[in-house]
C-alpha cells in the first residue's frame, strides 16, 4: 500500500491520473509545474531531501510508464515530465536554471490557449489617503520587501517572493484574472485560499505558506492598507509536523564513536562532529575557514561569518559556536591539528552537493535506516535544542548557540565583552553535554 499511494502521488504531481487526457489537456499542468520548481527557493539544509525526492520521481515515472495504459499523448507528457525533473536537478547541483527555462518557453509555444489575452492591469487608483483602492497580495508584496530589504538575508527575500507569487495565483480568480482585492477579503476567501493551497500540497507546506500571509497582511494592518486581517487560525494542525526528526541518545552515540573511529584526517569526522556539538546548519559547516575557527578568551569556537562571500540563512545566524571539549567524544586537541595541517583555507574542500549527500549517506549507513525516515544531518541541530532544552538552558543562550533572534547574548557579544557571552554559551554546552 506504501508504494501504491507513492505512485498515486506521483500520477498527481504530473496530472496523470487520466489516461486519456491529451497533451493539449496536460502540456499547461506541466508548464506550471516546471514554473513552480524554477520559482521553488531550496535552503541548503533541504538539498539533500529534495534531491532525493527528484531521484524518487524519476523512478516513479519510469513506474508509470512500464505499468500503466498509454497513449501517444501520455508517453509524450510522462518523458515531458523527466525532462522536467532532470532540469530541476540541474538547477539545484549546479545552480543553472536554464535547462528549465528553455522547457517552460517550448511548453507556452505548444499551449493551446482558451481565453483571450487579458488587458494590462491598470495602476491601482489611490485614495485621497494614498493608500489604493485595490491592494492586492502582489502589491503588498512588493511594499513589504521594498520597506524590510534591509533586514533581510537575500535567501529570505527569493523565500518571500516565491511564498508571495504563489499566493497571489491562490487568490486570483481564474474565470476574470483578477486577484482578491484584500481591503475588502472577507473571512471566507481566507477559508477558500486555504481549500486552494491544500491541493497538491503537503500539510507543512500549506502552513509555510499562510505564516508568509500572516506576517504580509499583519504588516498591512500595522501599515493602514487594509482595515482587519481574517487569517488567524488557518493553519493545519494534523499532518503538519515536520518530516525532519531529532536523533535519540543512543542514535547520537553510536554515531560520534563511529566519527571518532575514523583517521584524524577524514574531513566526514569533524564536518559530522561539529554538527552534532554546535547545531550549526549543514550550509553553516561547509563555507567555515580556518580563518573561522579561533580563540575568544578561554574558548575555542567556530566563527558563522559572511566575510569572504559566504552566506547565512539571515541576520541573525552570525554568531558564534564554543567547541566543547569532550562533548559525546569530540577531541578538540585532535580537531585543532586537523585544522593546522590543511593545505587550503577551506575546512572541507568539498562540492558542495557532494558534501551533503556524503555526510546524510554515511548518517544512514552507521545508523541503519531509510532516507525517508526523517532523520539527516539536519536532526543533529534538533538534537541539540532537545538537549538544551532538557536541562532548561536560558532561552535566549539558545538562541545565539542555534542563531536564533537574541537580545541578550547578542548584547554581550557585539555591545561588550564578547568574552563574556561565549563564556555563557560554552558553559551552557557544557551542562547540557555532561563534561
Amino acid at each position: 500500500m506504501r508504494y501504491s499511494r507513492r505512485i498515486e502521488a506521483a500520477l498527481k504531481v504530473f496530472h496523470l491520473e487520466h489516461a486519456e487526457d491529451t497533451w493539449e489537456t496536460l502540456v499547461v499542468p506541466l508548464r506550471e509545474l516546471a514554473e513552480s520548481l524554477l520559482w521553488q527557493l531550496v535552503s541548503s539544509d533541504d538539498r539533500t531531501a529534495i534531491s532525493l525526492e527528484y531521484s524518487e520521481l524519476l523512478e516513479d515515472l519510469q513506474m508509470i510508464q512500464e505499468g500503466s495504459p498509454m497513449t501517444v499523448d501520455r508517453v509524450k507528457a510522462i518523458k515531458t515530465g523527466v525532462r522536467i525533473v532532470m532540469a530541476a536537478q540541474e538547477r539545484l547541483h549546479r545552480g543553472d536554471p536554464t535547462p528549465l527555462a528553455n522547457i517552460i518557453e517550448e511548453l507556452q509555444a505548444q499551449e493551446n490557449p482558451k481565453a483571450p489575452v487579458s488587458a494590462p492591469a491598470a495602476q491601482p487608483q489611490e485614495t485621497q489617503e494614498g493608500v489604493p483602492d485595490v491592494v492586492t497580495v502582489s502589491l503588498l508584496g512588493v511594499l513589504y520587501l521594498e520597506e524590510q530589504s534591509d533586514q533581510l538575508a537575500p535567501a529570505s527575500i527569493r523565500d518571500m517572493k516565491s511564498a508571495f507569487k504563489t499566493l497571489a495565483e491562490a487568490l486570483t480568480d481564474p474565470s476574470t484574472g483578477k486577484e482578491l482585492n484584500l481591503k475588502t477579503h472577507t473571512r471566507a476567501d481566507m477559508v477558500k485560499l486555504k481549500a486552494r493551497l491544500q491541493d497538491g500540497r503537503k500539510p507543512l507546506t500549506v502552513n509555510k505558506l499562510l505564516t508568509r500571509l500572516g506576517t504580509l497582511l499583519t504588516w498591512a494592518e500595522n501599515n493602514s492598507y487594509i482595515e482587519k486581517a481574517f487569517n488567524k487560525g488557518l493553519k493545519i494542525s494534523k499532518g503538519a509536523e515536520s518530516g525532519r526528526k531529532a536523533f535519540t541518545e543512543a542514535q547520537l552515540a553510536t554515531l560520534m564513536k563511529a566519527m571518532g573511529e575514523l583517521p584524524v584526517s577524514s574531513w566526514k569526522r569533524w564536518a559530522m562532529s561539529l554538527g552534532a556539538i554546535t547545531g550549526a546548519r549543514i550550509g553553516e559547516i561547509y563555507q567555515l575557514t580556518k580563518a573561522d575557527v579561533r580563540r575568544i578568551g578561554d574558548e575555542w569556537v567556530i566563527d558563522l561569518n559572511t566575510n569572504e562571500d559566504k552566506t547565512l540563512k539571515n541576520k541573525h545566524s552570525e554568531r558564534v559556536v564554543p567547541l566543547t571539549d569532550g562533548a559525546l567524544g569530540f577531541d578538540l586537541k585532535a580537531f585543532l591539528e586537523y585544522v593546522k595541517v590543511l593545505e587550503g583555507d577551506k575546512l572541507f574542500d568539498r562540492v558542495a552537493h557532494n558534501f551533503t549527500r556524503v555526510l546524510n549517506e554515511t548518517l544512514r549507513d552507521v545508523l541503519q535506516h531509510d532516507s525517508g525516515e526523517g532523520l539527516t544531518y539536519h536532526s543533529l541541530r534538533h538534537s541539540l535544542a532537545g538537549l538544551m532544552k532538557h536541562h532548561a538552558i536560558q532561552v535566549s543562550i539558545v538562541q545565539s548557540i542555534l542563531g536564533h533572534s537574541s537580545q541578550t547574548i547578542t548584547f554581550d557579544l557585539y555591545g561588550g565583552d564578547s568574552r563574556l557571552g561565549v563564556g555563557k554559551m560554552a558553559e551552557a554546552l557544557k551542562v547540557s553535554f555532561g563534561v
